[in-house]
């Protein structure tokens, strides 16, 4: 028994594809509004989804701004470093 932070920090796949199977494909995807990912398509809406296996699904960096939100709960776009300096 795992908390689902924890299950989804890990990456164990069961859980978030029990979760998936029991909000619905279409509500599940609706989560999905708010990162605007760009590549999401109806295609996508099926159950391997939930672990990753989206047809187009997203960017590295879509999924990096996603990710912040494992944090503390709150969205923070991706940032890059673009110079270091003494």
């Amino acid at each position: 028994m795992v908390s689902i932070r924890t299950a989804f920090a890990q990456s164990y796949n069961t859980p978030a594809i029990r979760l998936f199977e029991k909000t619905g494909v279409e509500t599940s995807f609706k989560y999905l509004d708010a990162f605007d990912f760009k590549k999401v398509s109806k295609k996508d809406h099926h159950t391997s989804s939930a672990i990753g296996g989206f047809e187009y699904g997203m960017s590295p960096l879509e999924l990096t701004d996603a990710y912040t939100s494992f944090n503390d709960g709150n969205y923070q776009p991706a940032r890059a470093i673009t110079k270091v300096t003494d």
